[in-house]
């Protein structure tokens, strides 16, 4: 175990002030936006042509359109390394103030803020399948699975369940991690964390190159646990360096700014990657940790820099960011009544479609925070050592 286990006790250590990026819940609305824009828009060229017309504008326009549609994936990567960043230095400083970490009330705080609205969706989703709604079906053995938390290893094995509830299967690792890194960080200590992110990142390049062997699929490649730790990793190497080398670093404004392009430019080598190829380049790009890298370079740009990022901190944004955890969790759901209505046909209707789909979907959104989240952020804080953003 650890020294910093057995440094000062709680009452010969203050506990350290609100640990806040206003910047970054700005950040999880954009990793929501890549996911939603990635679920209700078509992210082929050939279909925006179809829906533009001819024409060398548009169909460059068309081009511009399908990677950004298909690069929106690109969302998950953000939102894993967003939370490893947080959780992560959220552990160390807790040790640091109180030379001990108490996993029970971690583990409390976390089931305060993710069960709620995650069985309310399995619960609304095993309602629909109860009611014979057309396309939804979420069989009881997929249900149990997500009810454990292993919902992405239901996909893994079975295939996408056929429920607006299979959006859930990223929240289920995350939760893996939740449970596991702090027991990790109880036992090695911070000193041995940035070493344990670097074996993360390998691990997970490792596996992906067994499983492309072994004829693996994206899907499998997506929802496997242990491919997935590559974003898990550079998010905890985050949290480390925030609390070492990167503490007091502060780039000059130009530099921030190339951090993050360098992030986004990662997004097109990555919607090149999930196009249908099968050379060796394609081989390297399914192995390479190119999303988790590009996620962590967004991520680290407004930590690090002076650029400001004023619209991210804005009032309004940062809002979606608090919400983003019901945006996520409600959009599929949203979207299966949205499709049931009548909308044009051709872009503007695709527009159209996807505006009243956003709106319903942060409406539902504000609502589920502000009547079934809050309460229980509120008990959550009664757990907490170091507080971490707004209730």
């Amino acid at each position: 175990m650890s020294d910093q286990l057995n440094m000062m006790t709680t009452s010969e250590r203050s506990v350290p002030a609100r640990f806040f990026f206003p910047q970054l819940d700005g950040l999880r609305f954009v990793a929501f936006l890549g996911v939603f824009v990635h679920h209700t828009m078509p992210s082929s060229a050939e279909a925006w042509q179809n829906m533009l017309g001819s024409g060398a504008l548009k169909g460059q326009l068309s081009i511009a359109l399908g990677w950004f549609v298909g690069s929106g994936h690109m969302g998950v990567e953000l939102f894993f390394v967003l939370s490893s960043f947080l959780i992560t230095a959220l552990l160390i400083r807790e040790v640091e103030a109180r030379g001990q970490l108490d996993v029970l009330r971690f583990w409390a705080r976390r089931a305060l803020r993710i069960w709620p609205v995650y069985f309310v969706v399995l619960l609304i989703a095993a309602l629909t399948t109860w009611l014979g709604v057309p396309r939804q079906r979420l069989t009881l053995e997929a249900g149990a699975m997500f009810a454990l938390f292993l919902g992405n290893w239901s996909v893994y094995w079975h295939g996408f369940p056929g429920s607006f509830a299979s959006i859930l299967w990223t929240v289920s690792i995350e939760e893996q991690f939740y449970i596991g890194w702090p027991l990790l960080v109880w036992w090695l200590g911070a000193r041995r964390l940035l070493a344990l992110s670097v074996a993360l990142v390998l691990l997970a390049a490792g596996t992906r190159v067994l499983l492309i062997q072994q004829g693996g699929s994206l899907k499998e490649l997506a929802t496997h646990t242990v491919c997935r730790l590559d974003a898990i990793g550079l998010g905890a190497a985050l949290g480390v360096l925030m609390h070492g080398p990167l503490k007091a670093l502060r780039l000059p404004r130009l530099a921030g700014f190339a951090l993050f392009f360098l992030g986004w430019l990662g997004l097109a080598v990555v919607a090149r990657a999930v196009a249908p190829q099968t050379s060796a380049a394609h081989w390297a790009l399914r192995v390479l940790p190119i999303s988790p890298v590009s996620a962590a370079l967004i991520v680290a740009a407004p930590l690090v820099s002076n650029a400001g990022y004023s619209v991210l901190a804005s009032r309004f944004v940062s809002y979606l960011g608090r919400i983003s955890y019901g945006l996520y969790a409600y959009h599929t759901f949203v979207l299966t009544l949205v499709v049931l209505l009548p909308f044009p046909r051709g872009a503007a209707g695709q527009l159209t479609r996807w505006a009243f789909a956003m709106l319903v979907t942060t409406l539902v959104a504000s609502l589920s925070y502000r009547f079934l989240e809050r309460p229980f952020l509120r008990l959550k804080d009664r757990f907490a050592v170091v507080r971490s953003g707004r209730s």
